[in-house]
């Protein structure tokens, strides 16, 4: 380290960021800003590409060639199929890095060569590709780490010097944190740098390790352990951000990668050379494309057949930072110091044996209390429920935005940062949007082993999508009625309260809401969906247990159009929960319920100023937990 200072200037750099972080201003401009106009000579040449590529290539699969070549901030993928990428392990081929500048840079050369080009004018003529791809493909993180880099090996060339790895690298990441600062914590830029310091440390390591393996050694070397090695060192070096940032861990990606690196290669030279082409001559990009349009469905059909495979990716919890330092430790040390395995397999299965072991026992050694989650969705409700019993509930997902929706936006990424893989019983209130828009999502996502629903007829979009999904997938559907119980482990008691039929007629969908009881010990929660005063008055009259809980999840949002006095003071709820979206265009909660609530001593928590709030019960007292 001491003999290549930029390697010590970048660490102490970068030390020294993490120390002053909370006093570093966020930049106004990055590297690119979305939300610029995208006008001028350098967007016009990205749209350009992308044309070619839109006219030659059917649809979707052109998105994915141009993801695939210039990476998504040029050409968007859909999210659905984004998702099956990251699953499997290979959302790093729908990013513009290394693999696509190296090729870049590489054909380049070769041409210059063949024509005789004094290699000052080829370093040039390459320089000025190479900075010009990096401006096309975005300039995020990972293709300035791989442009900075590209330069150093050029001009090292340009005057007949070997490169060094680690001085490119540091100049690399020097050059973006001078600029920004604060994309040292971009994830972005992490996972970029792992993965290059594991291609050229790690990779030749466990290659020379696969090597020495009987099975090599009779044929000697060959393609196979170079391939396994490629694929694995990114893995091993990249686990820790993925786990700690997408509390994820892909355990297909392995197999994934090895199968498809060789036609990625493929589809990357070739989409380089049917764009550039098609730009002069639009039928010979026809003619190329043809066959990467084959070669994309391959692809695609590689990934979804590896991603639903039972336990193809694990969402787990993520473990104390003091664990990831230990890994890396770790793994240094195996290839460093003088421990033996017989296999490098081995890791591989040590790593898969005990991230699955902490996903599949993570039931097991749950904690001894109920914890009920109002998720931050904005205008809408969702509520998860962590029994002690391990068994879990989540309630309703959330509104469905305009370009999105909150079960991918909130509910997905809270269950995911939990480690949740399962969700036992899922219960729609009412067909609303705002409580169903983002249901399907989390559907699609996690295994389900029962749905509750009110069973009113509606025809939205939304509702009719939720119906849709539990039927493809064949997931469990049962429509809950008053008096019917839900088994969440011998510790909860747990009473749906309303919807019964006759339906009240007065405002339905609302007052029929899904209403459910939850008892622990000596502390209870009344869930109450958007029931309203009609529904909370059924609610006094028909049920003749005890109403008290000392949690109430407001209802319909705080309106002045439920919680009535009489259920209040039925209830007699010591903090009220309200679900609500920030400056929402209903104004709720109503100010006439928060005055109610105020009169009676009711402490209330609101999502639009709390964030998600967390309300944790050992069955004799609770406590509230605030994202903000």
């Amino acid at each position: 380290m001491f003999k290549r200072p930029l390697v010590m200037i970048a660490i102490i750099y970068a030390l020294i960021i993490i120390t002053v972080r909370p006093f570093i201003p966020v930049p106004e401009k990055t590297f690119i800003n979305n939300d610029q106009p995208q006008t001028g000579p350098i967007p016009a040449l990205s749209q350009k590409f992308m044309s070619v590529i839109k006219q030659t290539t059917p649809a979707p699969y052109d998105a994915l060639l141009g993801s695939i070549v210039f990476g998504t901030s040029v050409s968007p993928l859909d999210p659905d199929l984004k998702e099956s990428y990251k699953k499997a392990g290979l959302a790093h081929l729908l990013v513009a890095s290394g693999t696509q500048v190296s090729i870049l840079i590489g054909v380049c050369l070769v041409g210059m060569r063949c024509f005789n080009v004094p290699i000052s004018l080829g370093v040039i003529f390459t320089s000025i590709v190479n900075i010009l791809f990096a401006l096309v493909s975005g300039c995020g993180a990972s293709i300035v780490r791989a442009a900075v880099m590209g330069e150093i090996t050029l001009f090292s060339l340009w005057l007949n010097k070997d490169t060094e790895m680690y001085t490119s690298l540091s100049l690399s990441a020097l050059v973006l944190m001078i600029h920004d600062p604060l994309v040292l914590f971009d994830i972005g830029f992490q996972l970029t740098f792992a993965a290059t310091w594991a291609l050229f440390y790690l990779a030749p390591k466990i290659e020379e390790k696969l090597q020495r393996l009987a099975m090599f050694q009779e044929e000697g070397p060959g393609m196979l352990p170079a391939l396994a090695s490629v694929c694995l060192a990114p893995i091993l070096a990249t686990i820790p951000i993925t786990m700690f940032n997408f509390n994820q861990f892909s355990l297909v990606a392995f197999f994934t990668n090895l199968i498809v690196l060789p036609c990625v290669e493929v589809i990357t030279v070739m989409g380089f050379i049917s764009t550039a082409i098609g730009c002069l001559f639009l039928p010979a990009a026809y003619a190329l494309n043809g066959a990467l349009y084959l070669l994309l469905i391959l692809l695609n059909e590689i990934v979804y057949t590896f991603t639903s495979l039972p336990g193809a990716c694990l969402y787990i919890a993520a473990p104390p930072f003091f664990v990831f330092v230990l890994y890396y430790a770790g793994l240094i040390y195996y290839f460093e110091g003088k421990m033996r395995l017989k296999e490098i397999g081995k890791i591989l299965a040590v790593i898969i044996t005990v991230i699955g072991l902490m996903s599949a026992l993570a039931p097991v050694f749950a904690s001894k209390q109920l914890t009920v989650s109002v998720i931050d969705v904005r205008q809408g409700d969702s509520i998860f429920i962590e029994a002690p019993s391990g068994r879990t509930m989540l309630i309703d997902a959330g509104p469905k935005y305009r370009k999105s929706d909150a079960g991918k936006r909130c509910v997905l990424p809270f269950l995911h940062s939990k480690g949740i893989n399962k969700i036992d019983i899922v219960v729609l209130t009412h067909p609303h949007d705002d409580h169903v828009g983002g249901m399907v999502s989390v559907l699609k996502d996690l295994p389900v082993g029962l749905v509750l629903d009110s069973g009113q007829a509606h025809t939205s979009r939304a509702y009719l999508n939720f119906l849709k999904t539990i039927d493809q997938k064949n997931i469990p559907y049962k429509i809950a009625r008053a008096g019917q119980a839900i088994d969440l482990g011998a510790e909860i008691k747990a009473v749906i309260l309303n919807p019964q039929e006759p339906f009240i007629e007065q405002s339905a969908l609302n007052n029929n809401s899904v209403v459910i009881r939850l008892t622990y010990g000596k502390v209870s929660f009344m869930l109450t969906g958007d029931m309203e005063k009609e529904g909370e008055q059924r609610v006094i009259s028909s049920y003749k247990g005890s109403l008290r809980a000392q949690v109430l999840k407001a209802g319909h949002h705080g309106s002045r159009t439920a919680s009535s006095q009489e259920f209040l003071n039925k209830v007699r709820p010591e903090i009220a929960l309200i679900s609500v979206g920030e400056h929402n265009q209903f104004h709720h909660p109503h100010p006439s319920t928060l005055k109610k609530f105020d009169e009676m001593g009711i402490k209330t928590f609101r999502t639009d100023r709390n964030g998600a709030i967390t309300v944790k019960c050992d069955g004799e007292k609770y406590s509230i937990e605030t994202l903000k």
